[in-house]
């Protein structure tokens, strides 16, 4: 049995749908739908969908009445036995490779016991001859169709040996430089490190192959030096893609410290007013001579005021 069933979709637009009585009766369709076998069938035993359905088996009992007179189900006996089938099950389903029904078809009105049912008037069963050896439903005009395509199959064949072919190949897509110059370097890179190349070490590549700050070759060194030196690497990492990109962002956000540190010293050396000076004291003596810097810009103030404010 299959484990999923098809609603169609303007199953709520259909007037027999909509005139059902309640929403009761049209989810407990919904719920024989669920419920049937791979031909539509089922048992219509009130206590047993009772509890399927999880409804009381006067409510079942009601529903399919109204079901079956507004043509959506029909109700039928075997050998003491209740059963039911959806009329337009084969409408809604398209099943491929459906399991036979374990449930009898329901008998035709009418029709000599020993002559195969036909189904009841108005309601769609599953015919046999639109099944396939295999059991897989044919749907009409498939089976044409289907030979169609195998004969189709046959005409490349005959054409190999002609030489002449009308398809036009698709000219391949032009790698701009950038794209070179990435997957050299990824080349080059893996090779260092001893890995594979693979798109994770590409994406890191391009990531920091830009950085001013950082030689994306030079890192490799160190870091596949320092995988291999058993003395620092005690824990014994090896290296993967994910141990490269840490290592480049370590070595980055060192960089960025130094950087700011050197800034704020600078900062502070302006604001203190003793960058000139260790600027001027750098220059105007000779190699060796140490030069002791003035306290607070205090003989530089003095010069100026003995000179009357020229340096």
């Amino acid at each position: 049995m299959a484990k999923r069933r098809c609603i169609p979709t303007d199953l709520f637009y259909q007037r027999k749908f909509v005139g059902l009585s309640s929403d009761t009766v049209r989810l407990l369709l919904i719920g024989l739908i669920s419920d049937a076998d791979d031909a539509g069938r089922g048992l219509a035993d009130h206590a047993l969908l009772s509890r399927k359905l999880d409804h009381a088996p006067d409510v079942i009992a009601q529903a399919l009445g109204e079901l079956e007179s507004a043509g959506f189900v029909h109700c039928y006996s075997v050998e003491d036995e209740r059963y039911y089938t959806l009329c337009h099950w084969q409408e809604w389903q398209t099943l491929h490779k459906p399991t036979p029904s374990k449930y009898p078809a329901p008998p035709q009105a009418g029709a000599d016991p020993a002559t195969p049912s036909q189904g009841h008037p108005g309601c769609s069963e599953i015919s046999p001859e639109k099944f396939g050896i295999s059991g897989e439903r044919i749907a009409e005009g498939e089976e044409e169709e289907k030979r169609t395509e195998e004969e189709g199959e046959e005409e490349p064949a005959a054409c190999a040996g002609e030489g002449e072919t009308n398809v036009v190949a698709f000219p391949a897509a032009a790698v701009s430089e950038e794209e070179r110059q990435l997957g050299e370097t990824t080349r080059v890179v893996a090779r260092i490190l001893k890995l594979q190349e693979t798109p994770a070490l590409r994406r890191i590549v391009e990531e920091y192959r830009a950085s001013p700050h950082l030689s994306l070759l030079g890192e490799a060194d160190a870091a596949r030096e320092w995988v291999d030196d058993r003395q620092r690497n005690r824990r014994g990492q090896r290296m993967t893609p994910a141990f490269f990109r840490r290592w480049l962002k370590r070595e980055l956000e060192a960089v960025q410290r130094r950087e700011l540190a050197c800034a704020a010293s600078a900062q502070e050396a302006r604001a203190t007013g003793t960058a000139g000076q260790q600027e001027a004291g750098g220059a105007g003596h000779e190699p060796g001579q140490r030069r002791l810097p003035s306290l607070m810009n205090l003989e530089v103030t003095y010069r100026r005021a003995m000179t009357g404010g020229q340096s």
